[in-house]
């Protein structure tokens, strides 16, 4: 009876035995044709990979062969563009500018120092009917001045002085355009006028076209003192 016992215990030992042998095995097998898998994916990712650098080998080898394409003689030649706020003098200009706007008296002084060239929205009547008119500046007026840079046709732009900020102004004069304008309240009344940066134009054969905008901040001032302070 005991040695029957025995065998029921071997026999059971055995049978856990084998179970876990077979769960191990699928396992095994389970990982096994993961790992095929995806050795298969890429074996056609690098196939695809292998397609485009070849693809890209044969364009090199026809560019080679026949050089690059000539140049446009008729296109003008493109000039530096200086990184925003780069230009030589422009923090300088800034505190000189905002010194005017807080003692008026100072303007003549600061004409002198940079000889500005003074221009306007020639067509800002049309605009006043046609909001969607693109500005064309010319010179004359004086709602913009431009400082002229070291760099060919580049041209810093400041507002004149003493202009009313009014809805007219931004819109038909683009003084929303040309600058980003914080602060604006319409029907606001007395503001004073902060410039944070110049903005940049293009100037040559007589256009002016707009590079980088500005930006002008603008705060009430209660009196007339309290917008010259």
């Amino acid at each position: 009876m005991a040695e029957r016992s025995y065998d029921q215990v071997f026999l059971r030992f055995a049978e856990l035995i084998n179970q876990n042998m077979r769960r191990e095995l699928d396992i095994r097998d389970r990982a096994i044709a993961e790992l095929r898998e995806q050795l298969h994916l890429a074996h056609a990712r690098l196939d695809e990979a292998l397609g485009v650098i070849q693809a890209f080998q044969d364009k090199l080898a026809e560019y080679e062969k026949v050089g690059p394409p000539a140049a446009d003689p008729s296109a003008p030649a493109a000039g530096p563009r200086p990184a925003r706020n780069s230009y030589v003098g422009m923090s300088v200009l800034i505190d000189n500018y905002n010194r005017v706007v807080a003692q008026p008296e100072l303007e003549n002084d600061f004409r002198d120092k940079y000889g500005p060239i003074r221009f306007e929205v020639a067509n800002r009547r049309d605009r006043r009917l046609d909001p969607e008119l693109a500005p064309v500046f010319a010179k004359g007026g004086g709602d913009y001045w431009g400082i002229a840079t070291k760099t060919p046709n580049h041209v810093l732009i400041v507002p004149g002085f003493g202009l009313d900020y009014d809805e007219e102004l931004l819109r038909a004069g683009a003084m929303g355009e040309v600058f980003r304008v914080d602060g604006y309240r319409p029907g606001a009344g007395r503001v004073r006028l902060r410039l944070i940066r110049p903005a940049v134009m293009l100037f040559a054969e007589e256009r002016w076209e707009l590079s980088e905008p500005g930006e002008l901040r603008l705060e009430e001032a209660s009196s007339p003192a309290d917008e010259a302070g």
